[in-house]
Formats: C-alpha cells, structure tokens, sequence
C-alpha cells in the first residue's frame, strides 16, 4: 500500500514500544486498538483496510516513519532525560562505525593501489627482462 493515511482510530492503547532504528531505546506510546488506513494500490487503485491489535501498531509505527516521526517524538520530558544518555552513546557508536567503515575504506583503497603497483612492476620487471633477453640475443649474434 502506498501513501497510507489512517483515517480512523479506535480505542487507546499505551505500551512500551522499541524501534529497530533506535536500539536499546523504548519509550511509552498510545496508539489505536484498530484502525482504518486508506492507500493506494500499486495499480493505482484506492484501497481501504482495516487492522487491529499489534498489526494495527505496528502500522501506525511505521506510517509515523513515513510522516518523519519516530518513537522518542512520544517520550515524556522526563523520558528525555532519562534517554538522552542513551541516544549519546548511540550518536557515539554510530560515529564509531562511520569511522570503522572509513577505515576500512581507505584500506581497501590501499590495497588495490599496492596491488595495482605490483602489477606495474611485475610490468616493467616483464619489459626489463624482454629487453635484456634482446640485448643478449644481439650480443650473442655478434659473436
């Protein structure tokens, strides 16, 4: 379904909810019981359905992805606080691995000069000895 739009909710349900891009992060959030989403199709149609329970949850999560929402949007000013320490070491691993994978990067990158440079010289080591082998010939004509 794409471009779903709830255009009805039913009941309230408050729980403690996770999100895959928030790791070790959890904040209580209400959401409908169930809920009624328009979309479209992909052939182009508009299409209405209906979810309850955890489905309806779990869509209404990631609708609120769709909207630029996310679950810490929903935390209390006292949850803030308490979660800011976690979303610093988040930010800080994160930045660990922009890291790690630079320098793995750069190390790949290395690696295919080095071994680029060795074929070069496995090249010019080829050329030299064709030459030499050359020269012998002409010397060895000579005599």
């Amino acid at each position: 379904m794409a471009n779903p739009e709830i255009v009805e909710k039913n009941g309230d349900d408050r729980l403690l909810e996770g999100c895959l891009s928030l790791p070790d992060i959890h904040v209580n959030v209400a959401r409908g019981q169930s809920i009624f989403v328009r979309g479209i199709s992909p052939d182009g149609r508009e299409v209405n359905q209906e979810f309850a329970g955890l489905m309806a949850r779990i869509i209404q999560h990631e609708i609120d992805h769709l909207n630029g929402i996310l679950i810490i949007d929903y935390a209390s000013p006292t949850e803030k606080i308490v979660l800011n320490s976690k979303l610093k070491e988040l930010r800080r691993r994160h930045k660990l691995n922009e890291e790690n994978e630079s320098y793995i990067q750069h190390a790949k990158q290395a690696e295919a000069l080095h071994e680029i440079e060795l074929k070069v010289k496995l090249e010019e080591m080829a050329a030299d000895e064709a030459g030499h082998a050359r020269l012998l010939r002409r010397i060895l004509k000579g005599l």
